[in-house]
């Protein structure tokens, strides 16, 4: 087997995990805009792929988390620290409470980034079904 193949091997389980991954798993620059996301991701929220595309961290973060979110995230770039662990609230598409205020769901998120990357990337799961601390389930491409 050549290297060639050994890669292309690789890339296909990658790309096969991450694709029929049940928690959400999103990729996304420095801004946090959406550079990558799977199936679960788009459930989760509600959107399909095409309504997720154009969209950022910020745009589906709920109100009252975005600074603690922008805060820890930006500690992360800045190589303060290696990973992001936090619960925080997602705004879900078509779902309001009786005044009209989107409502939100709590999920878990899990940050991470390679010094050497411009992206970081984060699976997303539902409180009782937390990523564990130590899992390489969010790395970096």
């Amino acid at each position: 087997m050549t290297a060639r193949d050994n890669l292309r091997k690789a890339e296909t389980l990658f790309r096969n995990t991450f694709d029929q991954a049940p928690l959400g798993i999103v990729y996304a620059d420095r801004s946090g805009k959406f550079l990558r996301f799977n199936h679960a991701f788009c459930t989760m929220l509600g959107f399909d792929a095409g309504e997720l595309a154009d969209k950022d961290i910020g745009d589906v973060t709920g109100a009252e988390d975005v600074a603690r979110v922008s805060t820890e995230l930006e500690r992360l770039w800045n190589g303060e620290i290696q990973f992001v662990d936090l619960e925080k609230r997602y705004t879900r598409k078509g779902r309001r409470d009786s005044l009209g205020t989107p409502r939100r769901r709590r999920w878990c998120m899990k940050a991470a980034r390679r010094p050497s990357t411009r992206s970081s990337s984060c699976a997303i799961s539902p409180p009782g079904r937390r990523p564990p601390r130590n899992s390489n389930a969010c790395t970096s491409n």
